[in-house]
This record gives structure tokens, C-alpha cells and sequence, in this order.
């Protein structure tokens, strides 16, 4: 599916823009998924000299004269921002463009670390099981469902809608709304905690967490019934 900007942050953003709101526009950079020239995970910064200093270079829609980019949450960039003393620049060149200072990068970093713990504690992981299954069970996550599939939004109900695999052997599910529609755009969901998902897993089902990110994982079915077969029964 192709990806397509979120309209409400979209919009939150450029009113920002409009009103000369900073807070404001820090706050919907945050939610926002952004157009990134190259891929900073392979080490591909775009960046460009300016009077004031270095700028990464960003876009909240896709530019047409962009061959190669990368679709990235901005707390992803903001988690690994490579220099503190880089600006950020959104939408050089068109009316909604936006120059963050370091100061509000700095700023923009430290909200998106609260308002997304768990993306930070995955980040933080680094590819360790432990730490990596740890932060998951102590959280909530985002489950997408099949637009063409059922409408029910109960995990129980043996129709709800589990955004499967083309195999149809693994599950899709997501540390955050931003990030799952950095990969699949515009589709319906719902926040959970883990271990409501895993108690209603379906049976031989990996989970693909974060699929195609990354700092994504697959777990595999039988870590994923090891894992229902530890909790404890749930209360009412």
C-alpha cells in the first residue's frame, strides 16, 4: 500500500505554520511521519550547508523531484539525530517551509520520548532479545486491521480482522500509530496492551513487529505461545 501523509497531523501542522506557533508545530512533528531523501539507517543524512550551519533536509509530502527517499517517523530521526548542532529543515522551498533550530530539535527529541516510551525503550534495546521482549509485554501496541475484513474491534471475536502476512503464517503489529502508517498508510487500527494481544494471539501466528523497519523483529510462533503460556490468567 502505498503511504500517504496523515491529513489531521498534515493539517495541525501547517495551521501551526500559519499562526506562527512553534509549540504547536513541534507537537504535530512528533505524530508526523516524514519524506526523507535517501535513508539515514544506511547512513544516508541529507543534509545541505547553510549560513547558519548544517540542516537535514525533510518534506511532510512526497516532492516530485525526489528519485530515492525513505518514509520516517520523525522519532526515529529525532532518536538518532546524528549532531546536536544540526537544524532541521521541513519543506525547503515550498510555503509551508519550516527551519527547526537545534534548541527545537532538542525539544522536539524530548516529547517524542515521552509521548513514545516504547519506541525508545526498542531503540534502546539494540537488537537484544530480552530487552526487546521485555519492553513489548510492558506495553501497549498498535494492532492495523484489514480495511476489507470485519469492522468488530474486539480482539475475541474469532472475525476480528488480524492484518496477516501474503503467507498467512504471521501478524502485523506495530509500537505505534506514527509508525504503522509510515508502512501502511491510511488503514483502520487499535491500541492494545501486549499481553491482551497475546492472549487472543491466534494459534501458530509469528508476529511481525515494526515489519520492515529498522529496528523491527520477528517473533516467532513459539516464542509467541511461550510467551501466552507465562501470563497470568486474566481478571475480570
Amino acid at each position: 500500500m502505498s503511504w500517504r501523509p496523515d491529513e489531521y497531523v498534515l493539517g495541525a501542522l501547517y495551521d501551526a505554520v500559519h499562526r506562527g506557533d512553534p509549540d504547536a508545530y513541534l507537537a504535530a512533528l512528533v505524530d508526523s511521519c516524514l519524506v526523507v531523501p535517501g535513508d539515514p539507517a544506511e547512513g544516508g543524512w541529507p543534509v545541505v550547508e547553510t549560513p547558519d550551519g548544517v540542516c537535514v533536509v525533510v518534506y511532510t509530502t512526497l516532492p516530485v523531484d525526489i528519485e530515492r527517499y525513505s518514509i520516517w517517523p520523525a522519532f526515529d530521526l529525532l532518536h538518532g539525530w546524528p549532531d546536536p548542532e544540526w537544524s532541521l529543515s521541513v519543506d525547503s522551498g515550498l510555503p509551508t517551509q519550516v527551519t527547526v533550530e537545534p534548541s527545537g530539535v532538542a525539544q522536539a527529541a524530548a516529547r517524542a520520548a515521552e509521548t513514545y516510551p516504547l519506541d525508545v525503550a526498542l531503540w534502546q534495546a539494540g537488537g537484544d532479545p530480552e530487552p526487546y521482549l521485555d519492553a513489548l509485554v510492558g506495553a501497549d501496541v498498535t494492532v492495523p486491521m484489514r480495511p476489507e475484513g470485519s469492522p468488530s474491534r474486539d480482539l475475541t471475536d474469532p472475525e476480528f480482522a488480524w492484518w496477516r502476512a501474503p503467507d498467512g503464517q504471521a501478524i502485523a503489529l506495530f509500537s505505534s500509530p506514527v509508525r504503522l502508517r509510515a508502512r501502511l498508510g491510511d488503514v483502520p487500527w487499535l491500541v492494545a496492551r501486549f499481553v491482551d494481544v497475546l492472549r487472543h494471539w491466534p494459534d501458530e501466528h509469528a508476529a511481525l513487529i515494526d515489519p520492515d523497519h529498522h529496528i523491527g523483529a520477528t517473533l516467532p510462533a513459539a516464542t509467541m505461545a511461550a510467551m501466552t503460556n507465562t501470563l497470568p490468567t486474566a481478571t475480570p
